[in-house]
């Protein structure tokens, strides 16, 4: 019964598609062919109407009715065609049938009014002479400049339709057998199609739903049989290797996935053949539909393309590092090994890429630090030396002179003590918990920065710098007062060193959003753009002559930036050399 059924559904099908595709080709058919008929009807009487009139201007305005009917006669051949030429007061000059016949209704159809108005008139109508349709087209006939008459031509559409409807008949004859053709071929494909295939379409579907143990029945005609059993074996085979392909790959994934480095395997010809969600991350790539691309297209990295060069061409493993270069440079550790089958055939090869940005920029700000240090404290430590070789070698019999060289070695030992006290206040606030501190308590805001201002007047008095203080009298915070107003007086005790004579320094608090932002902006000599990013790193001055006569440990803005940390907030500065710049304290605020 369901190959029957099929049989019918396959049949219907066929015999409807012909039935519909002869309906329309018959409907269209006749459409275009009517209307390319009657087109052309109207452009032959158009063409014949043109050349009358060319032909009949001098007669009409000699009013030689003879000549005009022995025109009309003879441009009309006789096919049926009515030629007529009238007078702009409807009177017939002359036409085909050889009557003139004087009419004032002839002024009333479409045509010669149009023709009058100075166009071509075309129309359609029912004629009562003949008592049928025609086709009409009349043109103007035209004597210096001005209508003297109309050229007018018909024909009846009987003849027309006549034509038309022998061919129709012939069409739909023609339509008719084909429909009929068909209907017997989609019966005889129908059955050939349906038999073997409900059965297979069947082991298909159980195939396609995962059900691979399913296999295709055998019988029928021998090609059937040839496909069932080809189909049965690569069943067999495909439900084999997807077992095997699905487990090696959850595996493979499983490993992939956990891994903190970057995995990228390449063939021979450095096509990518996996890569992990780590690779392509540091990559800044999408690790889909990327497979079996060239690693040149897809990661456009000199260092790693030399690297996988190398690894493919080595046969011990090696290791390399390779430099990402972006905003921030990125350095991968990488370690590369050929990649081989079962036989020992070169496959390709693996690269492992392990991220040590941190750790060169962690090595950077300890040589950095070693270094700076090392000058900060080789700089006091080498004046108190000096001075003191001076005192021994005989400047302790000069009592003033002895006395200036200690005051001098007071200071720079002093200097040294602030030193040590800043690095032992930084090394505080980077390895204590913000809760070993004393407890946060809410403050307002303008009584710690009154406090810091007071702290540096004097300063600032000495070399004629206004300090002005811009904050909200309502401005309350959770903070640890002591904390927040070093980090101020820092910020201030900077602008005043940096800012010029009788400049002016302003200090702002205000809420923005969720912040409480401090601002400290002076008119001093600024800092470059390229050393705004490490400006909050210890020992780290804009200035790179290291002018020893700028006072402070260095120290400061690391210090500044750490208070900001542990107040849960952040540092940021805005600068342009010549003109100032501008230090924030961004505090988290809560309601």
């Amino acid at each position: 019964m369901a190959g029957r059924k099929l049989v019918w559904q396959l049949s219907t099908s066929y015999l409807l598609i012909f039935v519909i595709s002869i309906f329309a080709v018959l409907v269209l058919a006749t459409r275009v062919v009517k209307k390319y008929y009657y087109r052309q009807t109207v452009s032959d009487l158009k063409i014949t109407a043109e050349l009358l009139g060319d032909s009949a201007g001098g007669l009409v305005v000699n009013r030689n009715a003879a000549e005009i009917d022995s025109l009309c006669r003879k441009l009309s051949g006789g096919n049926g065609v009515y030629l007529a030429v009238f007078s702009i007061d409807g009177k017939v000059l002359g036409n085909s049938y050889g009557t003139g016949v004087q009419t004032s209704s002839i002024l009333n159809s479409p045509e010669i009014v149009s023709a009058l108005n100075d166009k071509t008139g075309i129309s359609k109508r029912y004629s009562p002479i003949i008592r049928g349709e025609m086709i009409s087209v009349a043109i103007p006939i035209k004597f210096n400049s001005g209508i003297i008459g109309i050229a007018y031509a018909s024909i009846p559409t009987k003849s027309i339709n006549d034509l038309l409807r022998e061919i129709y008949i012939e069409m739909t004859i023609a339509g008719l057998i084909i429909i009929i053709l068909g209907a017997g071929v989609s019966m005889i494909v129908s059955y050939k199609i349906s038999s073997p295939l409900v059965e297979m379409k069947k082991v298909a579907g159980k195939l396609a739903e995962g059900e691979l143990s399913y296999r295709f029945p055998t019988g029928g005609t021998e090609e059937i049989n040839l496909l069932a059993e080809a189909m049965n074996s690569m069943a067999a085979q495909l439900e084999e290797r997807i077992k095997t392909i699905v487990r090696q790959r959850n595996e493979q994934e499983a490993v992939l996935s956990s891994m903190v480095e970057g995995v990228l395997a390449v063939d021979t010809e450095e096509r990518i053949i996996d890569i992990n969600k780590t690779a392509a991350s540091m990559f800044e790539i999408s690790a889909e539909n990327i497979r079996g691309a060239s690693i040149q297209e897809i990661i456009r990295n000199p260092h790693l393309h030399k690297f996988i060069t190398k690894s493919l061409s080595s046969k011990t493993p090696i290791e390399g590092e390779i430099i990402l270069y972006d905003d921030k440079d990125k350095y991968l550790q990488a370690h590369g090994t050929l990649l081989k089958d079962a036989d020992s055939n070169k496959l390709g090869a693996v690269i492992v890429l392990h991220d040590i940005t941190n750790i060169h920029r962690l090595e950077k700000i300890r040589r950095d630090f070693v270094a700076n240090v090392s000058h900060e404290l080789r700089t006091p430590i080498t004046s108190i030396k000096g001075f003191v070789e001076t005192l021994k070698n005989g400047a302790l019999d000069n009592r003033d002179e002895a006395v200036r060289f200690l005051e001098i070695i007071e200071r720079r030992t002093n200097n040294l003590n602030d030193i040590i006290g800043d690095l032992l206040t930084l090394s505080k606030l980077e390895q204590q918990p913000q809760e070993a501190f004393e407890s946060f308590e809410s403050r307002w805001i303008k009584e710690i920065l009154i406090s810091a201002v007071r702290s540096c007047s004097s300063k600032a008095n000495e070399k004629g710098i206004d300090i002005k203080l811009i904050c909200d009298e309502t401005l309350q915070v959770r903070l640890i007062p002591s904390l927040l107003e070093g980090a101020v007086i820092n910020l201030i005790d900077n602008a005043i060193n940096y800012s010029n004579r009788n400049s002016e320094v302003i200090i702002k608090a205000a809420k923005m959003d969720n912040e409480v932002v401090i601002s400290v902006a002076d008119e001093g000599i600024g800092i470059g753009k390229k050393h705004l990013s490490r400006i909050f790193e210890r020992f780290y001055r804009a200035d790179e002559t290291r002018d020893i006569k700028k006072e402070g440990t260095g120290l400061g803005l690391a210090i500044v930036k750490h208070i900001a940390l542990i107040h849960g907030g952040r540092v940021s500065v805005d600068s342009t050399p010549g003109k100032g710049s501008i230090f924030r304290i961004h505090l988290s605020f809560k309601e």
